[in-house]
């Protein structure tokens, strides 16, 4: 997968990343997003920012992520507490730290891991008498 350009805009069949560099660029944003299809009345002229032309936009497919939430379903009781990494429905690393957790997918050699807290199961609120 490759880097996405710290001034790329992202569309997505669910959202729009906006990256922070471009955040008060209005003008900038709205010709983008015009040129990409997302609002009306798109604009055929190609938009500058201050460090040169940006890159066009590009559209990425969603991320299935139903293989990582049914392993989490099925496991999460295991590691209440505790970040995990998962590729899939393989656990690739956990622990406390979760920035040593996604440390230990990537040198496991999972780009881009699905990192997650687990928390403790929801207990129901106590109404009283």
């Amino acid at each position: 997968m490759s880097e996405l350009n710290s001034q790329q805009i992202v569309v997505q069949e669910n959202g729009v990343l906006i990256p922070n560099e471009l955040f008060g660029k209005d003008e900038l944003v709205i010709d983008e997003l015009k040129k990409a299809g997302v609002l009306q009345n798109g604009s055929s002229e190609s938009a500058k920012s201050e460090r040169g032309e940006l890159k066009p936009v590009r559209r990425v497919q969603p991320i299935d992520l139903s293989r990582e939430l049914c392993w989490l379903k099925e496991h999460k009781h295991e590691y209440v507490g505790k970040w995990v990494a998962l590729a899939g429905d393989q656990l690739i690393g956990h622990g406390t730290n979760a920035r040593e957790v996604a440390d230990a997918a990537r040198a496991a050699g999972v780009a881009i891991p699905f990192l997650t807290q687990v928390d403790p199961p929801e207990e129901f609120p106590f109404g009283g008498w």
